[in-house]
């Protein structure tokens, strides 16, 4: 199905907002899995990963990708979604929300990065007592903030 050819209430620029939300956060759902499987196989001893690609790492990259990317993106595109077909919202204005796609997206490229280098070993929770690059929380920071910046043009263009 071409996104063009939905019918709803928003239009195609919008809609393709909305699928870049959602393929970000199914993007994040299939590579968070897969470092799963990865890191259940390796933690039962029946494949031996690579050095570089050690437990921790894997179960970091699977944490995050699945608690945090996945979650905020697929959030962030519903809201979206809900916030566009209502009526009363005017069919302009979505330059705020490509601006909170590509912060949201460029802080998990980031943090994503950092895992991958091994400079942020620190589970999908921050556990304090493991140290990670200043760049994994500025990436996690900034995945943050994009959906403060998609909560804004959201405020913004419902109160007009």
């Amino acid at each position: 199905m071409v996104l063009d050819q939905v019918n709803t209430a928003t239009t195609p620029s919008q809609r393709r907002l909305i699928f870049g939300h959602l393929t970000v956060a199914f993007a994040a759902l299939f590579v968070g899995t897969f470092f799963g499987v990865l890191q259940t196989l390796s933690h039962a001893n029946a494949i031996q990963m690579p050095p570089w690609l050690d437990y921790y790492r894997m179960l970091t990259a699977h944490g995050v990708l699945l608690a945090l990317v996945f979650t905020t993106f697929f959030i962030t595109g519903l809201s979206t979604l809900a916030i566009y077909q209502t009526e009363a919202y005017p069919k302009r204005g979505i330059g705020l929300g490509w601006l909170a796609w590509w912060v949201m997206l460029v802080g998990t490229v980031m943090a994503a990065f950092e895992i991958l280098a091994g400079n942020a070993s620190v589970l999908y929770t921050f556990y304090a007592p493991l140290k990670a690059s200043p760049w994994f929380y500025v990436g996690a920071a900034l995945l943050i903030i994009g959906t403060w910046i998609a909560l804004l043009e959201f405020v913004l263009v419902t109160l007009k």
